[in-house]
């Protein structure tokens, strides 16, 4: 006895298979486009060697012992700079012993 092939089955399976496709595709191709997204972003700047602690170069200063002065770093991140008085120096070396 030979089986006997319905065709309405055949159908079913070839949509079903059909809609799986597109929908596997379709999920694919939204995939890719969020993974796509952050790199093409223009305003992201990797920031790479100022999270490392690179040094930076600041114009040569002069400074009056006990000055401090505030100087702009990447995202206007603050470094300050200070000329220590002899004074600053020693209470500092006490205080890093305890």
């Amino acid at each position: 006895m030979k089986p006997v092939l319905d065709c309405r089955r055949c159908e079913l399976i070839d949509s079903r298979r059909k809609f799986l496709t597109v929908a596997t595709s379709a999920t694919a191709a939204v995939g890719v486009i969020f993974a796509a997204t952050p790199s093409s972003n223009p305003g992201h700047r990797p920031s790479g060697p100022k999270a490392l602690g690179v040094p930076i170069s600041v114009p040569p200063l002069n400074l009056e012992p006990g000055q401090m002065l505030t100087y702009g770093y990447g995202r206007l991140k603050p470094i300050y700079i200070i000329r220590r008085t002899a004074e600053m120096v020693a209470q500092l070396s006490l205080t890093t012993r305890n």
